[in-house]
């Protein structure tokens, strides 16, 4: 089965690529948030190239208990999986993507990466975290 990682920015949209025979996420692409049509428009291709059966869109859940008060960024990719339920049949699932800022920085030991490969190496953790549990 293929999988796509999305890591959901308003400025950018990381992606990555895995399957769960070998079960290891690789960075894939970024692609700029110019629109949610826009958007919707670029992952339907890749969904078809590319072969996806699964979907998996990082949420950056609330480290504090707000007594069910959701943040602005985690509302924003809510709203972004909506749009994007409303727009495939592929499956899509939710992953918690607290802390995957840090653990890029540990990863990539302090390294600069360009443009928006950063947003490419966290929709990789992402995925990966979600194919570890397969």
């Amino acid at each position: 089965m293929r999988y796509l990682g999305i890591d959901y920015g308003e400025k950018r949209i990381g992606l990555a690529l895995g399957d769960d025979t070998v079960k290891v996420a690789s960075p894939f692409r970024v692609i700029e948030n110019q629109g949610v049509n826009e958007v919707l428009a670029v992952l339907n291709e890749i969904f078809d190239q590319e072969n996806i059966e699964q979907i998996v869109v990082g949420v950056p859940y609330s480290l504090k208990e707000r007594k069910g008060k959701v943040g602005a960024q985690e509302q924003a990719v809510i709203d972004f999986i909506t749009r994007l339920g409303m727009a495939t049949i592929t499956p899509i699932a939710r992953e918690d993507e607290r802390f995957t800022t840090v653990e890029v920085d540990r990863l990539m030991a302090g390294e600069k990466l360009p443009g928006g490969e950063r947003d490419a190496v966290s929709a990789m953790l992402i995925l990966q975290s979600y194919l570890d549990r397969l």
